[in-house]
């Protein structure tokens, strides 16, 4: 994707993931849907994606995958260059091989099922925002029971020097309520309840 000052997402090296080119998986029927393709060398807005993408996919040999391989932190995964991501998507990399979402889901221990390719993307997270001027949290409620991500929050927060805005976009109050606790100086933080809100904020800071 491209704007007025150049790329946007350099596809799929947005991802910050080590070797994306390499899991990258060509679609082998036609879609009329697919990612833009970039090059490493493409500076753009990084992604990461700390639950996992439903572009990303582990390989199985059969259709009725045990709970042991869904979760093994060293399966195979790769990277699918399409939009529309169909549940039962088959992959033929010299055999035919049955396709399931690298997602973490919402349980309270999720450390322990993390992928071993996905635990440098929550050091990456913590560490930009540790150093970042301003945080806006957007589509993202802060469950009670997702402990994982709110200490990584808290601990940036808390430890960072240079912020200056804490934004959250919610129309939800109680989701700024919760938010909100995990870093209670209060000092620069801002509630929105709309995109729109907050789009008209950072025009009046211009």
């Amino acid at each position: 994707k491209r704007s007025k000052r150049g790329r946007v997402f350099s596809f799929p090296y947005c991802y910050d993931i080590d070797d994306a080119y390499k899991k990258l998986t060509q679609p082998t029927n036609k879609t009329r849907r697919l990612f833009d393709m970039g090059n490493p060398e493409s500076k753009g807005v990084r992604i990461l994606k700390l639950h996992g993408s439903l572009n990303w996919f582990s390989l199985h040999h059969s259709k009725r995958m045990s709970k042991k391989a869904l979760l093994n932190p060293r399966r195979k995964y790769r990277i699918t260059q399409r939009y529309d991501i169909k549940s039962n998507m088959v992959v033929r990399l010299g055999r035919t091989e049955h396709t399931f979402p690298v997602i973490l889901p919402p349980v309270t221990h999720k450390i322990g099922i993390l992928h071993d390719d996905m635990r440098p993307l929550w050091s990456k997270a913590e560490n930009a925002l540790r150093s970042a001027e301003r945080i806006v949290v957007f589509g993202y409620s802060c469950p009670a029971f997702d402990f994982e991500s709110a200490n990584l929050i808290r601990r940036a927060v808390l430890q960072n020097s240079r912020l200056r805005d804490f934004c959250i976009i919610d129309p939800n109050p109680s989701v700024f309520q919760r938010v909100a606790d995990l870093a209670p100086n209060g000092e620069g933080w801002h509630c929105f309840r709309s995109a729109k809100a907050y789009l008209s904020y950072v025009r009046r800071l211009r």
